[in-house]
C-alpha cells in the first residue's frame, strides 16, 4: 500500500511541477493529504478555463473529513496573463493524459478513488468512470462544454479541443458499460455531501 501511496505523491508532485512562474498562485495545482494512504480519495477536475481555485473550498472540506484530495490544473490554464493565447494550443490528449494521471495520484492516496468535475472536468470524470478499472466513484456536475461567444475568436480552437474530448466520453459510453462501481450526474453544484454519498 505504501508503494500506490509514493507513486501518487511523486505523479502529483510531476503535476504540480509544471505549475511554473508563470501560472497564478491561486490557480497552482492543491494536494491535500494526511501523509498515508486512506479509505476514500478524491479527484477534482475544473471547468475550461478555470483552475484548481474552483473546487477549492470542497476539496478542503473533504480533506477535513479524512479524504485524501488531489485538484491538477489543465494544460495552458491559470495563466498570470489572462490575455496570453496558449490556451489555443490546449489538445483533447492533453486533457485526457492529464486526467488519466490525476486518476493515478487518486488511486495512489486511497482504497476508493471518487472523481469529480465541473463541466468539462464532468466530462474528463465520466471518460474516467467509463475507462478506468481504479474509479469508485464518479460525480459529473453539468457534464457539458458551453460554447459561449468571446471577443477573441481564438479561443474556438481550444473550445474544438474540448468538444474533442467530449466526443470521446460519448463514445467511451456507448462502447461498454461504465467501470466505475456508481456515476452520479446533476446539475447542481459540486458539494462534499453530493460527492461523500454512496
Amino acid at each position: 500500500m505504501h508503494d500506490l501511496y509514493s507513486e501518487g505523491i511523486r505523479i502529483a508532485n510531476e503535476i504540480k511541477a509544471l505549475d511554473g512562474p508563470n501560472v497564478a498562485e491561486p490557480c497552482h495545482s492543491r494536494l491535500y493529504t494526511h501523509g498515508h494512504r486512506v479509505e476514500r480519495s478524491l479527484t477534482l477536475l475544473h471547468g475550461f478555463t478555470r483552475c484548481p481555485q474552483q473546487l477549492d473550498r470542497v476539496g478542503r472540506e473533504l480533506y477535513e473529513r479524512g479524504w485524501n484530495v488531489f485538484i491538477p490544473r489543465y494544460p495552458r490554464h491559470g495563466y498570470s496573463d489572462r490575455f496570453s493565447r496558449s490556451i489555443t494550443e490546449l489538445r483533447a490528449d492533453h486533457l485526457i493524459a492529464l486526467a488519466n494521471r490525476a486518476a493515478l495520484v487518486g488511486s495512489g492516496l486511497g482504497e476508493h478513488l471518487t472523481v469529480a468535475g465541473v463541466e468539462l472536468g464532468a466530462i474528463l470524470a465520466g471518460l474516467l468512470a467509463a475507462t478506468r478499472d481504479d474509479v469508485y466513484r464518479a460525480v459529473l456536475q453539468a457534464p457539458r462544454v458551453r460554447a459561449i461567444w468571446r471577443p477573441n475568436l481564438y479561443v474556438w480552437r481550444a473550445y474544438l479541443s474540448c468538444l474533442a474530448t467530449e466526443r470521446r466520453f460519448v463514445e467511451a459510453e456507448r462502447a461498454s458499460p461504465p467501470k466505475a462501481h456508481s456515476v452520479v450526474v446533476t446539475r447542481d453544484s459540486l458539494s462534499p455531501q453530493l460527492i461523500e454519498e454512496s
